[in-house]
């Protein structure tokens, strides 16, 4: 990626950390408010952006496609977790487990939890939506090779 780019994904990442991390903790206590959602906003577009780079061929990396797979798979996992919870208390290995949720939630869904302003959902929920946006996201940068791959299937 060129340092335009990256300078761009590193500001807008933290920003929407730092202004999403109190309200993501505290919720249902601290409600996420405008502001939260703009920056939320700001910080998708800049993903979309940098997949649509990637497809278009402005932009040439690995590490964006795997933290956009990273981001669907963390909330899919934070969802599964959330659900098995109760049990998983009982048992000192599975409650281990259970402590994985956490860094994966604050890496990837606190900066895209503005967007819960809309949703009003528990976080798991909320989790499981925003590793939808990630998956499509994923598509989207690998999406030139993927239909590549299936029109040249089809051909044969």
């Amino acid at each position: 990626m060129n340092m335009k780019t990256i300078v761009l994904f590193i500001f807008t990442y933290a920003l929407a950390l730092y202004i999403n991390f109190m309200p993501s903790i505290k919720y249902p206590d601290l409600d996420p408010h405008a502001l939260n959602l703009t920056v939320t906003l700001i910080f998708m577009l800049v993903l979309v952006k940098i997949s649509y780079d990637i497809t278009t061929g402005k932009v040439k990396t690995k590490k964006a496609p795997l933290f956009f797979l990273t981001g669907a798979i963390s909330g899919v996992v934070i969802f599964i977790i959330k659900s098995f919870e109760n049990m998983m208390f009982q048992n000192v290995i599975l409650d281990s487990i259970a402590a994985l949720q956490y860094p994966l939630y604050v890496i990837f869904i606190t900066p895209m939890f503005g967007a819960n302003i809309l949703f009003d959902i528990a976080y798991e929920k909320l989790a499981l939506f925003m590793s939808v946006f990630y998956l499509i996201v994923f598509m989207i940068g690998s999406g030139k090779k993927f239909f590549v791959n299936v029109y040249a299937s089809r051909k044969n």
